[in-house]
């Protein structure tokens, strides 16, 4: 089994992700996504929140390339990465979904109005709470990034206006 931990992947470019894959000769992986640092000023919440929806998306575009797929559920108050254990036989699909996250995933939690990968993860997830029999891969990272998300607007509201 190949590790890629994305935060410490070596290389950005396509062809250094390209040459990665191909020279590993596997079909088991172990993606590593670290989670998104705290922004000041942005509800802990809501944070937990967009974190849990981006892996949720990850799993779904993962398990979409994979015949074998899982992953692990960290606590949203830890700051342990998500791990997505998956066996796939199509590499030229893994190096694209790698290039598109090794550039985009970032730009989630650092300029997030930049990030056309936040607007497809939140339309995902979106879609999976409007569809409660859509297939989602990672249906328990949708559901903690909902809850988080209530969290969030629940502590959005000013004492005054709560009953």
């Amino acid at each position: 089994m190949t590790t890629i931990n994305l935060s410490a992947f070596p290389g950005r470019n396509f062809n250094d992700v390209y040459k990665f894959i191909m020279q590993q000769q596997e079909i088991s992986y172990k993606l590593i996504i670290p989670r998104g640092d705290e922004i000041s000023g942005i509800n802990q919440h809501f944070m937990h929140s967009m974190d849990f929806g981006c892996a949720a998306y990850i799993g779904h575009l993962l398990a979409g390339l994979s015949t074998d797929f899982s992953y692990t559920v960290p606590s949203p108050y830890k700051q342990k990465p998500f791990e997505f254990l998956f066996e796939t036989t199509e590499p030229e699909k893994l190096v694209d979904l790698l290039f598109v996250l090794l550039g985009e995933y970032n730009l989630c939690f650092t300029e997030p109005q930049e990030s056309r990968f936040l607007f497809k993860a939140a339309q995902y997830y979106l879609d999976a709470l409007e569809e409660p029999r859509m297939d989602a891969a990672a249906q328990g990272l949708v559901a903690i990034a909902h809850e988080q998300f209530l969290l969030s607007q629940a502590l959005a509201v000013p004492d005054s206006y709560r009953h």
